[in-house]
């Protein structure tokens, strides 16, 4: 209604700071925007703490919140474009660009699920024994180099 701002914290409502979103004044509470904004690279597991600023009075409602991952198949540590899909997972994922390196796929809680090798240029990993959620998919060379993603299983 007045708009402000959300604050994402970790871990504590006064935790580390990883991304801060601008909310707009509307007007009414029926007219409703959508809003973006970055969030900080973050790894391991982490409980998230919405905090809600702005002045005195009714700020704003939320409807939703989306952490998109459509971020995944960016070149990042690995030096070399991997793509990784579908997003969300259903029975099957494919990781595809990423021969000769080492999978290990974790929970929400930081638990490790599911470890094995890609050795072909496109490997497709069976993920239908895991419940829906969240997961990280960590791949990692022969030098050490990592990159993690994170993944939903529906």
């Amino acid at each position: 209604y007045e708009g402000g701002s959300i604050e994402v914290r970790l871990d504590a409502v006064d935790g580390t700071l990883i991304s801060t979103v601008n909310v707009p004044k509307t007007g009414t509470w029926g007219s409703w925007k959508t809003v973006n904004a970055a969030v900080a690279d973050t790894e391991g597991s982490h409980d998230i703490y919405l905090v809600f600023k702005g002045g005195s009075g009714y700020l704003f409602n939320l409807n939703w919140l989306l952490f998109d991952s459509s971020w995944v198949g960016i070149k990042n540590h690995i030096d070399r474009d991997i793509l990784i899909y579908p997003n969300p997972v259903g029975d099957n994922m494919v990781i595809n660009g990423a021969i000769d390196l080492k999978y290990e796929i974790f929970n929400s809680i930081g638990s490790l699920v599911l470890v094995g090798y890609v050795k072909e240029n496109t490997e497709t990993v069976r993920m239908s024994g895991l419940m829906t959620g969240i997961y990280t998919l960590r791949l990692t060379d022969n030098k050490g180099a990592v990159n993690t993603y994170k993944l939903m299983k529906k």
